[in-house]
């Protein structure tokens, strides 16, 4: 009988840690694979490839996703600003030169802090 339940504990083998690291990392990725979606439509999909990097993903794949998730993006964005701030001055309509991104930047501002005056004005009123 003693040699029965040797054989059924041989079987019955607790995971080594090398599998329960396994498991653990799959349920990790699983993890940030699904929340990958949720991430994509609010704008955030470039964090997927840091968390993977942070889970032990292999860092030079993921950082060409950053790249292209990211930094190509950004890069658009600098330049798209850049040439409006530079070719905005230049360009004259009838009712004057086409603002660039300082003059309404400041113009918001501006218009916010109207919009907080009325907000005070009508908590006064009540």
């Amino acid at each position: 009988m003693e040699n029965d339940m040797s054989t059924i504990e041989n079987v019955i083998e607790a995971p080594s840690a090398k599998e329960k690291s396994a498991v653990r990392r799959e349920k990790i990725f699983s993890i940030i694979n699904k929340s990958a979606a949720y991430l994509g439509v609010a704008g955030l999909g470039w964090l997927v490839p840091l968390m993977k990097i942070a889970a032990g993903d292999n860092p030079r794949e993921q950082m060409g996703e950053v790249w292209q998730q990211l930094c190509i993006p950004l890069a658009g964005l600098i330049i798209f600003m850049s040439a409006w701030a530079w070719l905005a001055p230049k360009v004259d309509t009838s009712l004057g030169a086409i603002p660039g991104p300082a003059q309404v930047y400041e113009q918001a501002v501006n218009l916010y802090q109207d919009h907080l005056a009325e907000r005070q004005k009508k908590a006064d009123f009540m």
